[in-house]
């Protein structure tokens, strides 16, 4: 069986409050990884652009719309404790700029949250390079950066 890479948005968007940058991320409330605090993720489906996907992604997960600008491309390689390739990602990593509409905290997911970097500093689990994509946000120029990850559950 052939093996494809996948190809995904991360999505997130910046707000001030409470004299301080707040992010839109999720906590995820189904397994694998539930409790993880993450920025919003989903595939691009067959057709679609990186624009359309993240604006079906915000407006189904939040029930809120914006403009998007792509902000970083992330190659994610994940292997397990054997070192096998488990998944082969491409986020193409988006902020969302102007939000507006009615915030959906609860999602079929999990949780929608605004936190700030020191908030999620605290956080028992985020996932791996999330403060790496929360600073290209502010990033006027375009960031690519691959990575590869181990298990957690090797460590």
């Amino acid at each position: 069986m052939e093996q494809v890479t996948k190809v995904s948005i991360a999505l997130s968007s910046m707000r001030f409050e409470k004299n301080t940058t707040q992010y839109l991320l999720q906590k995820r409330g189904k397994e694998p990884f539930a409790g993880y605090i993450g920025l919003l993720t989903g595939k691009v489906q067959f057709g679609e652009t990186i624009e359309e996907a993240a604006a079906r992604l915000l407006e189904s997960e939040t029930g809120m719309t914006a403009e998007f600008h792509v902000v970083a491309i992330k190659h994610k390689l994940d292997y397990d404790c054997d070192n096998k390739l488990q998944e082969d990602k491409y986020f193409f990593v988006v902020c969302a700029d102007n939000i507006s509409g009615v915030f959906k905290k609860e999602f079929a997911g999990g949780t929608n949250l605004w936190m700030s970097v020191e908030d999620l500093e605290k956080a028992p689990h985020v996932f791996d390079g999330v403060e790496d994509s929360l600073h290209w946000l502010h990033s006027p120029q375009l960031t690519f950066r691959e990575a590869k990850y181990i298990s957690t559950e090797c460590l």
